[in-house]
């Protein structure tokens, strides 16, 4: 079952009377005339872009102006928060009661667009007219709507400003230049404690290179005792050897003279108990 515009239920409210049930007689008109209605919609809706987003119009001008529909004051862009709220609930009210009062007086694109079988000659230029006051109302609409949400905008933007320069700011700076200050006091302690860390590295590398002086040179002075030391000791040999040697030979001949001492000793031993023998024979005769 289709639905279609029907502009005789009065007593509907919102967008209820646009639809209501349509017989199958009339689907199937609605179906041959399908082509031409579509071809005036697409014109209608072409002509009101055009009017709506017109080059020629700079996109800030409903700024400029600075005033909405017929019957709203001037708007201030930058009103107090508590006059924000007041019109835009008033604004609202506004609107609401807007759109109802168009339903009700068939104002709508769709009250405007043709209904019921097609009639090839209509005028599409009458028809366009028609739409383009509808359109322009519209479209000062959508201006009006958009400088309140602009203007909303804005106040909110300088209020979060203000309060970033009174509050947020102030707090932000003096951190960065806590830490700023944090920052150039550990570099400083850090230079000084890498110079101080180079000057020793650079002691040290140079009583490094000397204790390698002193260790090339006392290897040196090694290897010369120890090749002195192995002479000596080789000399030492030697003269022991020859020692040694020439003790050999002293030795034999002190073992001769003291054998020919020991034999001769032994005879004059044998000597004296001779005479000591014919003394005692001596005596015991007397």
């Amino acid at each position: 079952m289709a639905f279609t515009h029907t502009p005789e239920l009065k007593h509907m409210s919102g967008p209820e009377k646009m639809y209501r049930k349509v017989p199958k007689k009339a689907q199937v008109d609605r179906k041959r005339d399908s082509s031409t209605g579509l071809a005036l919609k697409s014109k209608a809706l072409a002509i009101g872009k055009r009017d709506l987003f017109s080059p020629t119009r700079s996109p800030y001008q409903f700024l400029a102006r600075n005033a909405g529909p017929k019957g709203v004051p001037a708007m201030n862009l930058f009103r107090a928060e508590s006059d924000d709220d007041d019109e835009e609930s008033v604004s609202e009210d506004n609107q609401a009661s807007s759109d109802e009062s168009d339903w009700y007086e068939g104002k709508t694109l769709f009250a405007e667009v043709p209904d019921g079988p097609a009639h090839h000659k209509i005028d599409s230029l009458a028809t366009v007219e028609k739409l383009r006051e509808s359109f322009a109302r519209h479209a000062t609409r959508i201006r009006f709507e958009l400088s309140q949400g602009f203007g909303q905008a804005l106040d909110h933007v300088l209020h979060i400003h203000s309060l970033f320069q009174d509050s947020v700011d102030p707090n932000i700076q003096q951190g960065l230049n806590q830490y700023r200050k944090a920052s150039q006091d550990s570099f400083r302690l850090q230079t000084k404690a890498r110079n101080i860390l180079q000057t020793r590295m650079d002691e040290n590398q140079d009583t490094l290179r000397e204790l390698f002086v002193e260790l090339r040179l006392a290897y040196i002075r090694r290897d010369k005792l120890w090749d002195k030391l192995e002479s000596d000791v080789q000399d030492r040999i030697d003269r022991a050897k020859l020692t040694f040697d020439a003790l050999d030979d002293g030795l034999a001949k002190t073992s001769i003279s003291l054998d020919k001492r020991s034999k001769a000793l032994t005879n004059e031993s044998t000597k004296k108990k001779e005479r000591d023998g014919v003394l005692k024979s001596l005596l015991g005769k007397l």
